[in-house]
């Protein structure tokens, strides 16, 4: 994981946390936590340098 992830992973945590701070159940904060999972690995598949044929 490179620094943009590590950086993009606490953010999520933070946002978790601030969420439950704001009265978001543990169902909602998983279903989020999973959606927040996918668009991720999503990002970090497409963010993967090129390799020359």
């Amino acid at each position: 994981m490179d620094a943009r992830g590590i950086i993009n992973y606490f953010g999520m945590l933070r946002l978790l946390k601030a969420l439950e701070g704001h009265g978001f159940t543990q169902k909602e904060l998983k279903r989020i936590a999973a959606h927040l999972e996918l668009e991720a690995e999503r990002g970090l598949f497409l963010s993967q340098p090129k390799q020359a044929a």
